[in-house]
């Protein structure tokens, strides 16, 4: 990583849910605020009325700028039932850093016996 130009500093860690790390987070977006190098403004941005939700091109299916993004497959072992969730990413690199799996009470699922994902 450091013939790349990293310089990390491997004896702290930060997670994004640890109150002191979301303090420093946001004293260092106000600080940039005061110093001007972060502004507010008016600007074009599209906005989902279903959602009430702003929305980028990953969140379209059509119109503009929607594209077919690959998705990473990652399965996660229950380690009391040995059950197998498969979940999607666009961001597999960060599966390091789980911390919760969410699981939609209002939806069925189904348990599954067999190679279903060819292994």
């Amino acid at each position: 990583m450091r013939s790349i130009g990293y310089s990390i500093d491997w004896r702290r860690k930060f997670t994004t849910t640890d109150d002191a790390y979301k303090r420093f987070i946001t004293w260092q977006f106000n600080l940039l605020y005061e110093r001007g190098f972060v502004g507010r403004g008016s600007y074009p941005v599209r906005w989902c009325p279903n959602d009430d939700n702003p929305v980028e091109d990953h969140d379209i299916l059509r119109g503009e700028g929607a594209t077919i993004i690959d998705y990473t497959l990652i399965k996660f072992r229950l380690s009391e039932s040995g059950l197998v969730l498969p979940c999607a990413t666009l961001r597999p690199e960060t599966v390091f850093g789980v911390t919760n799996l969410w699981v939609n009470p209002l939806v069925t699922y189904l348990q599954i016996r067999g190679d279903l994902f060819g292994r």
